[in-house]
């Protein structure tokens, strides 16, 4: 028969009930980021101020604004004669002057199209009037390498005739048909030329992690 143990002379240990393990948080794994604008302190060179998410410089993490020589991209009319895609002598340095800013931040990243007057595409046909605005960017494309752009940070894209400018300008034409026929004529020409443009789109760029 088994004697009752004698607690005050038994030498093992007493067990003692072991804590249940918690589960670690994935927010506390995290980096930290103080102004939780998606780009940690550690990179932040604003930590502080949340990044303004505008495609310009969009990974520093401060709130930056667009200078103004990249605000005017837009509408450049004027590179080319009407139908070609040679570029013209004076739109040269036209181009030097966009590629200044663009040479002076290599992070930036851009999308050049190419616009057409809509009413050639039944001169030309839709598909070779897009192929004539990507030749335009192309073109423009290849001048800003020439100038020191790399070739990775920009794309081309021909547009065609399939993003007119608002058709208000052209209704202002007619009316001032009622006046004066010759400016009319002028009017009418003009919003028509404008169609051919060129615009330099900034693109977002993903951040390293």
């Amino acid at each position: 028969m088994t004697e009752p143990t004698n607690p005050l002379l038994d030498s093992r240990e007493p067990s003692i009930a072991q804590p249940t393990p918690q589960p670690v948080s994935k927010a506390s794994l995290q980096p930290p980021d103080t102004d939780l604008d998606g780009i940690i302190d550690a990179r932040d060179l604003c930590p502080s101020e949340p990044e303004a998410r505008n495609r310009f410089r969009d990974c520093d993490g401060c709130p930056d604004e667009v200078p103004e020589a990249l605000q005017n991209l837009y509408a450049i009319n004027g590179l080319f004669a009407i139908g070609s895609d040679q570029l013209l002598p004076e739109a040269r340095p036209r181009l030097d002057k966009l590629a200044a800013p663009l040479l002076d931040d290599p992070e930036l990243r851009f999308e050049i199209r190419a616009h057409a007057d809509p009413r050639h595409r039944w001169k030309r046909g839709h598909d070779d009037l897009k192929q004539l605005t990507l030749r335009q960017a192309q073109a423009v494309g290849t001048y800003f390498i020439s100038q020191g752009v790399a070739s990775d940070r920009f794309t081309t894209r021909g547009i065609g005739g399939a993003e007119p400018i608002s058709q208000g300008n052209c209704q202002c034409c007619w009316y001032e048909r009622r006046n004066d026929q010759r400016g009319f004529a002028k009017c009418w020409k003009r919003f028509h030329n404008e169609q051919w443009r060129v615009e330099l789109v900034l693109t977002w760029v993903t951040c390293p992690d």
